[in-house]
């Protein structure tokens, strides 16, 4: 129930937001045209070609867990292995448990680490990985970045390099079975062949266990990357953000680390155009009765009219986005729900 006080600011705020103010707020909060940055993005693909710069979005459309079911489910194993819990009352307890260190997914992991042995660590993140993914193009979003990847080396344009900070090879699967040659550029290394080069920024885990796979992964791992300014991780990124158009896709953008290095390659590059691209998904109506509830219970009052009167916050949020992505040299293309964006991808290269 909401206090007395909460309803009075909830109906106050209602009562000033009116249908002409929603639309003056509107008005000053115009984000990029997708078609015409869709257009540039062509543009660079075809002339000069793009790197793709690929985050867990595109894994988990293929059906591998996100952040934090596969922090539960590797703290549910922590807990049946370690402590001896039942699996039963081992699920409850890391919902509570997770909810109540509320950290970051490396903290977590840092955490997780100090419960698991190294190599148990490593096998459980492997089977939560891959137990429900099975090789090859195994969904509409894997399917059209290996599309995209398709134009060869030896043409000006197509896909340069990809680097991910995924830990899984779906992509390598994928390219695989369309018969695309790619060679997995690993840490060290940065001369990539006559292929088409994979860079695994965090590292990468195999379906089988292999002698040369390595991941970061706790906090401590990403906080001894991120000092070393000439670690290969931060320097194969440099070096694609400073010296190619990049296309992000699967990504939020919020990663301190990935938004420290554009800034500082956009710095550099002072006055040019933004030479970079994400794909981004708009804020939803549910995002937005989401926030809304985290202040106001607004299920309590019966205005049907809530959502667009508020509208113009989505807007905001959004326009803030892509603003600040400006600054950091990244092109915002816009898309309403993530159903769409297998075809906005496949979009860049038959347009």
């Amino acid at each position: 129930m909401i206090t007395r006080e909460q309803a009075q600011q909830y109906a106050e705020l209602i009562e000033r937001i009116g249908d002409a103010q929603v639309e003056s707020l509107r008005a000053g909060l115009t984000l990029a045209d997708p078609d015409q940055q869709l257009a540039r993005l062509v543009a660079r693909y075809r002339e000069d070609g793009i790197a793709l710069v690929l985050g867990a979005g595109v894994s988990a459309a293929a059906g591998v867990p996100t952040w934090r079911p596969l922090m539960n489910a590797l703290l549910i194993g922590a807990m049946t292995e370690t402590l001896g819990v039942a699996p039963e009352s081992a699920t409850l307890l890391a919902q509570i448990y997770s909810r109540a260190i509320s950290e970051s997914a490396p903290v977590q992991a840092r955490y997780l680490s100090n419960m698991l042995s190294k190599s148990a660590f490593v096998e459980r993140l492997r089977d939560n990985i891959y137990q429900r993914v099975e090789p090859g193009l195994t969904s509409p979003m894997l399917r059209a970045i290996a599309l995209l990847c398709q134009m060869r080396e030896s043409v000006p344009g197509g896909v340069k390099e990809v680097i991910t900070y995924n830990f899984d090879v779906l992509l390598e699967e994928a390219l695989t079975s369309m018969g695309r040659a790619h060679t997995v550029v690993d840490r060290d290394s940065f001369i990539p062949g006559t292929d088409l080069p994979i860079r695994h920024v965090h590292g990468w885990l195999a379906r089988q266990p292999d002698a040369r796979e390595w991941i970061v992964f706790g906090e401590d791992e990403f906080h001894e990357k991120f000092a070393d300014p000439f670690d290969w991780s931060n320097v194969v990124q440099l070096n694609a953000f400073s010296q190619r158009s990049c296309l992000f896709v699967g990504l939020s953008m919020q990663d301190v680390n990935l938004r420290r290095l554009l800034d500082a390659v956009s710095k550099r590059r002072a006055g040019a155009s933004p030479q970079h691209f994400v794909l981004l998904p708009r804020t939803t109506d549910d995002a937005l009765r989401d926030a809304v509830g985290s202040v106001f219970d607004w299920r309590e009052h019966d205005d049907p009219d809530l959502v667009r009167r508020l509208r113009w916050l989505r807007e905001l949020a959004d326009f803030s986005k892509q603003q600040v992505l400006l600054e950091l040299g990244v092109s915002t293309i816009w898309f309403e729900g993530f159903e769409q964006l297998p075809g906005l991808v496949e979009r860049v290269r038959d347009c």
